[in-house]
């Protein structure tokens, strides 16, 4: 805890020029802060003291202290717990030696409330009368993170996600506003051919999340919910949301992460972002056109590899050269097959009462399928001046109909087919992504192919030499250090963010000294409903309810079915007016309210019956209100193949 705790980050401060370490009370034990006046935890106390005062330099600096562990009960200054912390941290500032607060010459505090504010206030002025220079350090008071990024360069400190939580919910910052631009990030080409930040951004999550998929050391089971969110990309619960785009946001301004701090969903939802907003560019992953052009007997491998290879060598072009996206869609690849491999495994979690598992793991991986089609199709959103709104349909039916057989060809002989007509197979290259890799698949693409590509050949030699190979040696290398705090991809999050009043059956998970996790945050429902509200879409919709409860969840992992056909009944010529009204023949019967109960009961379930017809009708022609395209493919295939 203590990297996480008090480090020396890796920028200066602007002004005076000094290094700029770190504090956050984020990952201050919690036996420290716990203690209260009735209470001390001294012993505690000391030994976190200790720690910091070995770790603290022997030369002048500026420190930066975010407060949030301070607010694991809320911003009400009136409690008393907030009493007691504001004692405990008196004690702690009356523990280190003179020689150094001597050495911290500038202090930023982050979200402090006004009694953190005031005890420090104090203690520098008294720290000042008893120095010997009577000098106390200059103290900058930053409500939120955007306040801060005035100061000093805020792209360079490794924030907890914890500390973008509570600037968001608690200090009302719903975007980091800087003073600078960054390169576009989403929708832009995945190559070293252009601007390299996207590459950058998108290596950074792609090393990590291969190395949780494919590493068991690593692998976490997801429950339920997550493999829900998986494969409908949608009922996103409110903290995995701005989890996301807390994350997002720190990609797009080049942020040092410490990506621990996220969950095995987060890292992938933002890696189906990048796809999905690269597949609805100008420049698609897979063409629809390329899914247009040919007949495809997707149950002949020849022809499916031959396909293959066409996808992989599809040209884009640049300003001055073309580019194709060989190296991505094989790493693309690579992830969702080690998701298929992770569904069969985890197949008896996500549908225990399956009487026929390996039906069930079949019928899983299809849905994977259709979740893959559904991020790599491209809508056709442009029409011609000789096209009709019919024939784009036809299209578009088209084109996804012959992406998702290639898919689920693809991963069907996923061990077989072979890449640019060498004998390696996508799953036989490196699983990581680097300039190194990226450079020394462009060189293995060359050799295989020749010299077809002039341009693109020059531009590769051009390039900085790899010494690497792209596919996989006896010795696997191991992946590079990605851009984050940590040097090695550590365990993602597994707890909850929040924790709320009305939050049934919340899985708290104490926060140790040697635990990465952290404590939920408490929050209140509107405080989360309100920034909720502010967070950019991810760019798929959200069919279900993000509260979805188990029973919902239960619904959504069994074989969907369609609405059963109704023989049709010939309609009374009465109405419900007429039917219900006591009626007076011959023999004079006496209608009972039992009778009438009856009747309106069949009248009822003959309306109820009625719908059922509609709908079924409705789920035959593929509409449904605002529904985008690829969702209603998706929906109807869904249908078509699981039932």
């Amino acid at each position: 805890m203590a990297n996480r705790c008090y480090y020396r980050s890796a920028t200066l401060d602007p002004q005076s020029q000094l290094p700029l370490y770190v504090l956050d009370l984020t990952h201050v034990p919690p036996a420290v802060l716990s203690s209260s006046a009735s209470q001390p935890n001294d012993t505690a106390l000391q030994s976190f003291t200790d720690t910091l005062i070995s770790l603290a330099p022997d030369q002048n600096h500026a420190l930066v202290v975010f407060t949030n562990g301070l607010h694991r009960e809320g911003l009400d200054d009136s409690t008393a717990g907030t009493t007691d912390r504001s004692l405990t941290l008196i004690r702690f500032l009356k523990l280190i030696p003179a020689a150094s607060r001597e050495n911290l010459q500038k202090m930023y505090i982050v979200h402090g409330t006004w009694i953190l504010k005031s005890v420090v206030d104090v203690f520098s002025k008294f720290h000042a009368l008893a120095s010997n220079t009577g000098r106390q350090p200059s103290i900058i008071k930053c409500d939120t993170l955007t306040a801060l990024s005035h100061h000093i360069d805020l792209t360079k400190l490794p924030i907890s996600l914890h500390t973008y939580i509570i600037d968001k919910i608690y200090f009302h910052n719903s975007r980091i506003i800087l003073t600078r631009d960054f390169p576009p990030l989403y929708g832009e080409p995945l190559t070293i051919y252009d601007s390299q930040f996207p590459l950058s951004q998108f290596q950074r999550i792609f090393n990590n999340l291969i190395s949780y998929l494919s590493r068991p050391q690593l692998d976490v089971h997801l429950s339920r919910r997550d493999w829900n969110t998986i494969i409908k990309c949608s009922s996103l619960p409110a903290e995995t949301k701005l989890a996301i785009d807390i994350l997002s946001d720190c990609l797009k301004r080049g942020q040092l992460v410490s990506l621990s701090d996220y969950s095995f969903v987060e890292h992938y939802m933002i890696f189906v972002k990048f796809v999905l907003k690269l597949s609805n560019s100008k420049t698609p992953l897979i063409p629809p056109q390329l899914l247009l052009a040919y007949k495809i007997d997707f149950s002949d491998i020849t022809q499916v590899n031959s396909f293959l290879n066409k996808v992989l060598l599809f040209k884009h072009h640049l300003s001055s050269t073309t580019y194709d996206n060989a190296y991505i869609l094989i790493k693309i690849f690579k992830i969702f097959n080690y998701l298929t491999l992770k569904v069969q495994r985890e197949v008896s979690l996500i549908d225990p009462s399956a009487k026929n598992s390996q039906k069930a793991i079949e019928r899983h991986k299809l849905r994977l399928v259709l979740a893959f089609t559904k991020i790599l199709y491209a809508e056709n959103s442009t029409l011609n001046s000789t096209d009709s709104l019919a024939s784009t349909d036809l299209d578009d039916d088209a084109g996804f109909d012959n992406l998702f057989k290639f898919v689920r060809s693809l991963f069907d002989n996923y061990d077989t087919l072979t890449v640019l007509g060498t004998p390696h197979t996508i799953d036989d290259f490196n699983n990581h992504i680097s300039t190194d890799d990226f450079i020394a698949f462009e060189n293995f693409k060359i050799n295989a192919l020749g010299d077809t590509d002039k341009v693109e050949a020059r531009v590769v030699n051009n390039l900085p030499q790899s010494h690497t190979s792209p596919v996989k040696i006896t010795v696997v290398p191991s992946p590079p250090r990605t851009n984050s705090h940590s040097p090695s991809p550590s365990m993602p999050r597994n707890n909850e963010l929040f924790t709320m009043a009305k939050h049934k059956n919340i899985d708290i998970q104490p926060m140790t000294p040697d635990s990465s996790e952290t404590a939920p945050i408490p929050v209140t429902q509107s405080q989360v409903d309100i920034v909720i509200d502010s967070l950019e879409s991810l760019g798929i919709e959200d069919d279900v309810d993000a509260n979805t409860d188990d029973v919902d969840i239960d619904q959504a992992f069994t074989t969907p079915t369609r609405p059963p056909r109704i023989p049709q009944k010939k309609p009374s010529t009465l109405s419900l007016h007429e039917t219900i009204v006591p009626m007076v023949n011959n023999n004079l019967r006496k209608y009972t309210d039992r009778d009438l109960a009856l009747q309106e009961e069949v009248e009822r379930q003959r309306i109820a019956e009625q719908k059922k017809q509609e709908h079924a009708r409705e789920v035959e022609r593929g509409v449904r209100r605002g529904e985008r395209k690829v969702s209603r493919l998706a929906r109807l295939y869904e249908e078509k193949y699981m039932q």
